[in-house]
């Protein structure tokens, strides 16, 4: 899906091939805490948990612990906005494509 993944060897790379999902971060490349409260914003993946085998990372060590503190609440927020966000990169996915297929411009002159 045009990401980039490195791997510490091909026997790792083999195990994330054969499953990604269940390596995957929930929220891309984005700290889970920060979309509770509507940001994106790029998380450590020094820094993260996994709840009910899901990959969450954050940007520091107080959003985890924020986040720790209602995780089931959080999450909520958090994927309603992460689904925000992706219905909103849709559209404009869409627009572009739109654009590409019918560009034509008129020029009109007053």
């Amino acid at each position: 899906m045009g990401q980039r993944y490195l791997f510490a060897n091909e026997k790792k790379q083999q195990k994330f091939a054969n499953n990604p999902a269940q390596y995957l971060p929930q929220f891309g490349a984005l700290c889970a805490h920060s979309l509770v409260m509507e940001k994106d914003v790029i998380a450590d993946p020094s820094i993260y948990t996994i709840e009910a085998g899901k990959l969450y990372m954050f940007v520091s060590q107080e959003a985890k612990s924020e986040w720790i503190k209602d995780s089931s609440k959080n999450l909520i927020a958090a994927t309603k906005h992460w689904q925000y966000k992706s219905e909103k990169r849709f559209e404009q996915i869409a627009a572009k494509k739109r654009w590409k297929k019918d560009n034509s411009v008129k020029l009109f002159t007053f």
